[in-house]
């Protein structure tokens, strides 16, 4: 599999209506390991649909997060993409929940390596491909997940970034 996913393979996310999935690898963030993107494609899906991020829990059950959300996507008209982190290419929480934030030794690591730019640059794919035409994206975490929400906002930024809900985070960080 090549370093970088091409756009063109992200048409699997809409390739039907209902559950869909594709590996989704960007090198200059991770590299060497790969996230599968689990999306909920509504019937009436079109490159204006809105778009809405989900981010799983500590359970790294993104085809759970993905299926409860198949029929809030179909009746809201949105496309719904799932992350998932998998244990085995994304290990604990330095690389998740915490977005890669420092190394082993705890020295920061250039934003460039965060783990947090997941959405932005799966986003700019998508755009790339056509399979979006919008400009902004909505987001949703629970548990782990709305760690790594609300931390991507607080240290990325809300550019791009509609609407963002974190729900029942373990733990918070303040600034």
């Amino acid at each position: 599999m090549p370093e970088n996913t091409p756009p063109s393979a992200l048409k699997a996310l809409i390739e039907k209506p209902g559950a869909n999935s594709t590996p989704f690898r960007d090198g200059s963030v991770f590299p060497g390991r790969m996230v599968t993107l689990r999306a909920a494609c509504p019937e009436n899906y079109s490159p204006d649909s809105p778009v809405m991020f989900t981010h799983h829990g500590v359970g790294r059950n993104g085809a759970d997060y993905r299926d409860y959300w198949l029929s809030f996507a179909a009746e809201q008209g949105w496309l719904e993409i799932v992350p998932d982190f998998s244990e085995e290419e994304f290990p604990d929480q330095p690389w998740y929940n915490r977005g890669n934030l420092i190394d082993e030794e705890g020295a920061l690591n250039p934003p460039s390596q965060w783990t947090y730019q997941i959405d932005r640059l799966v986003f700019a794919a998508l755009r790339d491909a056509g399979i979006t035409r919008r400009t902004n994206y909505s987001l949703f975490g629970h548990s782990a997940g709305s760690q790594f929400v609300h931390r991507m906002l607080t240290f990325l930024g809300t550019d791009g970034v509609d609407a963002a809900a974190a729900a029942n985070a373990g733990e918070y960080t303040l600034p």
